[in-house]
């Protein structure tokens, strides 16, 4: 069975990508887990309402170490606590994470329940969102393989019970279905379920030509679907006298759907353009990984000998460019300014001149008797008296002393 799937896998040896859908409660990320061969990949817990809210991707490489598997995951249907609307654009943002498309679609059914209405209506509802197209890429998976007894074949439990509607579905799939035994602990029989599965995938790429659930696909189907609406609506007119306001609504909101439409699917193919780099960097860092390792493809030889030549070359990563300043406008350059010349401390102010006094007129003190002093006189302009008492108490004995007036010494 590997050999026949990877005998298939020739006509499209790119990266695959599966989707997973359902009801809530049907087992849908406990079996991403066990295709990507990781136990907590997506949260799976046992729980009354929804656990998964949101569309997550994850991925995983391939056997044959050349190709990645691209896992989504999306939220469940009729859990009761979520708005309708909001569910099935998270269902419908699966395209937009696809990179080159879905290559199958993966209807996830419980054998612990009964198949109600809610799965069917979970049918409905896929072809509402993707046209019926989308039953070519459908594989009706199983899970609770643990209920089957060790010689029971799935085929066996469908023959003794299995509702009409139930075989309507596998009708319409071309009775593709698989079952998953989500708690074996084994690795050979997880091998074994993730090898049915690829089979199953090649049957598929094979019916459709090896193309997968597209971009194009889901664009042409939109299309479709606003121009039977606008159709319909103009045959619900009658006559041409009555009021054509209500043809013109209708077209202005089938222009505004188109419009939204293709809004929408410009985003879906900017999301892709970025995924696609992602995916070409992961890429990269696998092969890089792999070289240093000392791992190489099954077309190479040993890096001693001959270098790999058939891997994808690994770009090193470039550093971030500058950030380029904006031009500013140019200013008008200012003025030269005169530097500052230090500060001389201000003169000292000059004294006015002060006309010469003449010196004032010495006075010659009384020297005692009997011890002349010699000293200079300066010349007087006029002689001096100078009455020399030599007793004070007798008047008569005073003698007067004539001073000349040259400059000389004299004896008093």
């Amino acid at each position: 069975m590997a050999g026949a799937s990877n005998g298939s896998f020739h006509i499209f040896p790119g990266d695959l990508t599966i989707v997973l859908v359902g009801s809530t409660g049907s087992g849908k990320s406990a079996t991403g887990n066990s295709i990507l061969g990781k136990k907590n990949a997506f949260k799976s817990v046992a729980a009354f309402g929804r656990v998964t809210s949101t569309t997550e991707r994850k991925a995983t490489v391939l056997e044959d170490g050349k190709r990645v598997l691209n896992v989504i995951d999306t939220p469940g249907l009729f859990d009761g606590t979520s708005n309708r609307e909001d569910i099935e654009k998270e269902i419908v943002r699966s395209i937009q994470m696809s990179i080159d498309g879905l290559h199958a679609v993966l209807l996830v059914v419980s054998l612990k329940v009964r198949f109600s209405e809610e799965q069917v209506e979970t049918v409905e509802t896929l072809k509402h969102l993707f046209g019926d197209r989308i039953l070519d890429y459908m594989i009706v998976t199983f899970t609770g393989g643990d209920q089957l007894e060790e010689d029971d074949t799935l085929d066996e439990f469908l023959g003794r019970s299995c509702p009409p509607a139930l075989q309507d579905l596998l009708e319409d799939c071309g009775n593709r279905k698989i079952v998953f035994n989500n708690r074996a602990k084994d690795e050979e029989t997880k091998a074994q379920q993730r090898q049915q599965l690829l089979h199953l995938i090649a049957n598929i790429l094979v019916k459709n030509g090896g193309k997968p659930y597209t971009h194009e696909i889901y664009e042409q189907f939109k299309k479709e679907t606003a121009q039977r609406v606008l159709t319909s609506s103009k045959e619900k007119i009658n006559t041409p006298s009555e009021d054509k306001e209500l043809e013109q609504r209708l077209e202005k909101m089938v222009k505004e759907k188109m419009s939204e439409y293709e809004a929408t699917i410009k985003k879906y193919k900017d999301e892709v353009e970025k995924l696609q780099k992602e995916n070409y960097k992961c890429n990269a860092e696998l092969q890089s990984c792999k070289h240093e390792q000392g791992q190489h493809c099954s077309n190479c030889k040993p890096a001693k000998e001959h270098p790999c030549t058939c891997c994808p070359p690994v770009t090193p990563c470039k550093p971030p460019e500058k950030p380029v300043t904006p031009c500013v406008p140019c200013q008008p350059q200012p003025e030269p300014v005169t530097p500052c010349v230090p500060c001389q401390p201000p003169p000292k102010p000059v004294t006015p001149c002060v006309p010469c006094q003449p010196p004032p007129k010495p006075v010659t003190p009384c020297k005692p008797p009997g011890k002349p002093v010699t000293e200079c006189v300066p010349c007087q302009p006029r002689p001096q008296v100078v009455v020399q008492c030599v007793q004070p108490q007798r008047p008569q004995a005073c003698r007067v002393v004539r001073i000349t007036t040259c400059r000389r010494c004299v004896v008093m």
